[in-house]
């Protein structure tokens, strides 16, 4: 099974620039403020599993 940081990090930046566009040319600032933080929240939860996954690995 892939991990999320196996993802090209230049597709996760892209996606992430992607985003950043699609939300300010939004007209609902609180929405697009929200999910970008799920967004986001999404990425750092990748990255976590993906920390953990690989040190519980290595013992």
């Amino acid at each position: 099974m892939p991990t999320c940081m196996s993802f090209n990090e230049s597709l996760i930046e892209e996606t992430r620039l992607y985003y950043a566009k699609t939300f300010s040319l939004r007209r609902s600032k609180k929405e697009s403020a929200i999910k970008h933080s799920e967004f986001c929240a999404q990425l750092e939860k990748c990255a976590l599993n993906d920390k953990l996954e690989g040190n519980s690995s290595r013992k």
